[in-house]
């Protein structure tokens, strides 16, 4: 039944009796409220209890009517209501029992001594508002979900009492005890006024939740008011716990042992909440956050407790860390004080398939707000992980993508004989109405007037100019040609006309001499096509550097070093041994957005040629691809049958 919110409701008997739902004492001075819904006399009340405004209504009228014969009015009356959901037992007067106050709904009180002056107890009114699964009376089918609530140092955020479990499941109405003084002796037994109350919900399988008095305007210091407050406080089913992927209670109690795969005992998995933050570059990051390094309070390692490296999936890291944040015991496994799993900040939290950390309150630091990092990320989830940083908010990690390269059986037939190289087919795009103004000017083709199988010309970059080639040739020591020998093999270049037709489409040249940022001589190192005196000027009509079929050909460095330097990439090369593959595929891990090889401009798309080549079952074969911003770009390499390879032992 709903909470009885009438008078009329309430039922009065001239002795105690089971049967009654209320009980008026004069002896006593207490005011007995009982759930009589087992024996019912008269109208009948249950776990879903009173308010206190029908309470006092009932008993004004009971003062007034006296239908039981008890001269109530010879009795000061017990309650002094201030609102609706704010009152005062007066003159000695109380509830029976905890039991009745328990049953007591939207309402805070005060109780005073027969003085009438001093205090006995104080209660806060706490209402949850929001979806919680469960019903005062547990008699309904379902999940019958528990709120618990503590108290907090309301100057450094360490706890003080708690965890309490409210009494009945699902959502709150109830009053929660704030000042207590049980022999009116003028000294409390405990006294929370001054303090932060919180509420939490936290479930298996849901989605948690806390709310305090701050949360709802109630400055942290500022004493606890004793009328009826109401916290937004929600639920709902949690797909990451009960959804593909998701890992249940079941399956980390059967494996949190030291030394199997959620241990709980510091020898996996950890948190710890440091007492001075800690910079991100740190951490052992391959890569530090991007515009990194931050400060960060507390750190989760992911790890599983069989070695103690392996990392945990971010879905499996997060049940792990929910699970502890339900255990009423020490949740940390460094110094420090005790870190409450029940009563900690939640630290993690997924939006979407991002799984981000939350800022919390870091004890060890006098209740500052920290961030939140994860170390030890596993690599197939770098990319949908975000961390809050102390004082900052969600950072990034560089964005990574696997290039997955398949291979034709033939190939692959090769085993150890073949081998696969990873280029860039050109690390960069240097674009008319972008790095290039307004043109390219092609002039003055001809003979090289010193290899009479190459053409040469004079180029000329019209409008505002960023071309790296040219501009790196003229810093540092230079050569009678105006180039630094350091970076002559950056020199090369392959013009892309966008029509994709041309006499000057896809000409691989090399820069011999340089004038100044806009003006250089080149030659062809080719001799394909016969190149003519043009003018590039549209959109898209570019210079492509560090094109493959040159010197300048570069290998990806797929550790994502960062470039200006000569770099040897031999992660971008291997033989097709099965010990090399993953699946029968050659996986390279690239770092998209920081990545910087040479001219290569972090985060962009870029193309890749992939080549490979066997012995005595596959042929020399060569596959283009665009790699994007995706976790995996998957590339397929198809060889024809070698049927001509011969070498006679």
């Amino acid at each position: 039944m709903p909470t009885i919110v009438d008078p009329d409701g309430l039922f009065d008997n001239a002795v105690d009796s089971a049967g009654a739902s209320v009980y008026i004492d004069t002896a006593l001075r207490t005011i007995k409220i009982r759930n009589n819904s087992a024996a019912p006399k008269g109208p009948t009340l249950d776990e879903t209890g009173v308010t206190l405004q029908s309470l006092y209504s009932f008993l004004k009228q009971e003062w007034k009517d006296d239908p039981n014969g008890k001269s109530l009015i010879a009795y000061p009356f017990p309650l002094v209501a201030i609102t609706p959901e704010q009152f005062e037992w007066r003159f000695g007067w109380s509830p029976a029992d905890d039991s009745s106050r328990s049953l007591i709904r939207t309402a805070g009180w005060r109780e005073f001594s027969t003085d009438d002056t001093t205090l006995k107890r104080q209660y806060i009114g706490t209402i949850s508002l929001g979806n919680i699964d469960g019903d005062q009376n547990q008699n309904d089918a379902g999940d019958q979900d528990f709120v618990y609530y503590a108290f907090f140092d309301s100057a450094n955020g360490t706890s003080k009492a708690g965890p309490f479990n409210y009494d009945f499941p699902g959502e709150v109405n109830q009053a929660v005890l704030t000042y207590k003084d049980s022999d009116a002796n003028g000294v409390s037994e405990l006294d929370y006024r001054g303090d932060i109350l919180r509420l939490f919900i936290r479930q298996e399988g849901k989605t948690y939740d806390q709310t305090d008095t701050v949360d709802i305007g109630l400055s942290a210091g500022t004493t606890l008011p004793y009328n009826t407050q109401r916290f937004p406080l929600v639920e709902g089913n949690d797909l990451k716990i009960t959804g593909a992927g998701g890992v249940s209670d079941a399956t980390i109690e059967a494996a949190k042992a030291a030394g199997q795969k959620y241990s709980t005992t510091g020898d996996g998995s950890t948190i710890e909440y440091l007492a001075v933050d800690e910079l991100s570059n740190t951490f052992g990051y391959s890569e530090d956050l991007l515009g990194g390094p931050y400060n960060f309070g507390v750190k989760i390692r992911s790890a599983s407790g069989v070695d103690g490296t392996t990392p945990l999936t971010n879905q499996e890291l997060y049940a792990w860390v929910q699970y502890n944040l339900r255990q009423d015991s020490d949740i940390e496994f460094a110094a420090g004080s005790v870190k409450n799993g029940k009563l900690a900040d939640e630290l993690l939290a997924f939006v979407g398939d991002t799984l981000t950390t939350k800022p919390v309150t870091n004890i060890d630091q006098t209740g500052t707000v920290t961030g939140v990092a994860i170390t030890n990320v596993n690599a197939d989830d770098i990319n949908n992980t975000q961390l809050f940083n102390t004082g900052g908010s969600l950072q990034s990690f560089p964005f990574s993508t696997a290039i997955s390269i398949g291979f034709s059986q033939d190939i692959l037939e090769d085993s150890a004989n073949a081998k696969v190289f990873v280029y860039y087919d050109h690390t960069r795009d240097y674009a008319v109405g972008a790095e290039i103004g307004t043109s390219i000017d092609i002039a003055n083709v001809g003979i090289s007037a010193t290899d009479s199988y190459q053409d040469s010309a004079n180029f000329i970059l019209n409008g505002a100019v960023s071309f790296t080639p040219v501009l790196t040739a003229l810093n540092g020591p230079q050569n009678v040609n105006g180039l630094n020998p350091a970076v002559e093999a950056d020199a090369y270049f392959r013009l892309h006309k966008s029509s994709g037709t041309g006499a000057n489409h896809n000409v691989i040249w090399k820069v011999t001499a340089v004038g100044d940022s806009s003006h250089f001589a080149a030659i062809t190192i080719d001799d394909t096509v016969a190149p003519i005196n043009e003018t590039l000027n549209t959109a898209g009509d570019a210079i492509y550097t560090h094109p493959i079929n040159s010197p300048g050909a570069l290998l990806l460095d797929s550790a994502g070093v960062v470039g200006g330097e000569n770099i040897v990439a031999q992660a971008a090369v291997s033989d097709l041994a099965s010990s090399s593959l993953t699946n029968n595929r050659f996986v390279v891990s690239y770092a998209f957005d920081n990545n910087t090889q040479k001219d290569r401009e972090g985060g962009q798309p870029f193309d890749v040629n992939v080549r490979a080549i066997g012995l005595n079952n596959g042929s020399w074969v060569e596959q283009t691809a665009t790699i994007t911003e995706q976790n995996t770009n998957s590339i397929s390499v198809v060889s024809a049958v070698e049927r001509n390879y011969s070498d006679p032992a």
